[in-house]
C-alpha cells in the first residue's frame, strides 16, 4: 500500500507539470484541467502497455540507455534555451527591435552548434606516411575563431540592427541580457517574499545563463549525437541496432526535431507561448531592473 502511494504521488507532480504548462498555450486553454488530465493520463497508459508485453524489458533497458544519456541532456538544453534565450522576448523587441535580436541570437547560437560539430568531426590530417600533421589543438583553434567570428557578428549586427535611440552600449546590453534578467527577477520575487534578506540572483546568474551553461550544453548534447552516430545508432553497445530499433531512434528523431522546431517558433513569434489570460494586458514595470542595474 506504501509503494502504491509513492507511484500515484509521483504521477500526480509528472501529469500536473505536464498540464500546466499545456494551459499557458492559448489552443488548449480552452480546455478544462480536468479535460486536459484526463486526456494525458490514457495517452501515458496507453504508450505503457507495450511494457507488460514480452517486449517490456527490452524496452525499458533501451529508453533507459537513452534517457540517461541524450535524454536528460537535451531536455535540459530545451530548458536553457527557453528560460535564457525566448523568455520575454517580446518585450525586448519592443526596445531594440525584432532584427537585432534574431541576428545576436542566431550568431551566437550558431557559433555554439558549429563549435560543437567542428570540434568533435573535424579530421585530423595526415600525409603520405600516416603521420598526422595537425594536431588536436589545431582544430580546437579551428571552432574556435569560428566562434568568435561569430560572436562578433552578432554584436556588431545587433548594435547597427537595434530600433531607436538607444546607445550602442546599451542596445547590446539589452539584447544580450534582457531576457535572463527579467527571469531572475521573477524569481527573486518569490525569494523574497516575507524573506526580504534572502540571497537573490544576479547580473552573473544571468550571464552564465545564456554564455556559460548553453554552450556547456550544447557542447555535451552534440557530443552524445556524434557518439551515437559514430557507434552507427547502436543501442545498449549492439554493433548492428535491429530494424525496430531504427524504427523507434527515427520517431525518437522526429519528437526531437519538432520539439525543436517549437522552441525555435517561440524565438521568433514568443507571443504565441504568451498566457493567454495575460494576453491583453500586463506589461511588467521595470523597475525591478532599474534597482538592480
Amino acid at each position: 500500500l506504501v509503494f502504491y502511494f509513492l507511484g500515484i504521488d509521483s504521477a500526480f507532480s509528472l501529469i500536473e507539470a505536464v498540464v500546466l504548462n499545456f494551459r499557458e498555450v492559448s489552443y488548449f486553454a480552452q480546455y478544462s484541467r480536468a479535460q486536459l488530465t484526463t486526456a494525458f493520463c490514457v495517452i501515458c497508459f496507453v504508450i505503457g502497455l507495450p511494457y507488460l508485453s514480452d517486449w517490456g524489458s527490452v524496452g525499458v533497458d533501451m529508453v533507459d540507455a537513452y534517457l540517461a544519456s541524450l535524454g536528460l541532456l537535451f531536455v535540459g538544453w530545451l530548458e536553457i534555451i527557453v528560460s535564457a534565450w525566448v523568455y520575454k522576448k517580446g518585450d525586448t523587441w519592443e526596445k531594440v527591435g525584432k532584427n537585432a535580436c534574431i541576428c545576436f541570437d542566431a550568431c551566437f547560437l550558431l557559433s555554439y552548434v558549429l563549435f560543437g560539430i567542428v570540434s568533435n568531426t573535424l579530421p585530423l590530417a595526415v600525409d603520405d606516411a600516416g603521420e598526422q600533421v595537425r594536431s588536436k589543438g589545431s582544430v580546437i583553434g579551428i571552432s574556435i575563431g569560428l566562434t568568435l567570428a561569430l560572436w562578433v557578428a552578432g554584436c556588431v549586427g545587433a548594435v547597427v540592427l537595434a530600433e531607436g535611440d538607444m546607445p550602442a552600449t546599451e542596445a547590446l546590453y539589452t539584447v544580450a541580457l534582457d531576457g535572463p534578467l527579467r527571469l531572475c527577477s521573477v524569481i527573486n520575487k518569490t525569494i523574497t517574499n516575507g524573506a526580504p534578506d534572502n540571497w537573490t540572483f544576479g547580473k552573473i546568474y544571468a550571464f552564465n545563463l545564456k554564455f556559460v551553461v548553453t554552450p556547456l550544453l550544447t557542447f555535451l548534447l552534440l557530443l552524445g549525437v556524434i557518439g551515437y552516430a559514430n557507434a552507427g545508432g547502436a543501442l545498449m553497445g549492439e554493433s548492428n541496432p535491429a530494424y525496430w530499433e531504427r524504427t523507434i531512434q527515427g520517431i525518437g528523431m522526429a519528437t526531437v526535431i519538432v520539439l525543436v522546431i517549437l522552441v525555435v517558433v517561440g524565438m521568433i513569434w514568443p507571443e504565441l507561448y504568451k498566457d493567454p489570460k495575460n494576453r491583453e494586458g500586463k506589461k511588467e514595470s521595470d523597475n525591478d531592473l532599474e534597482q538592480e542595474d
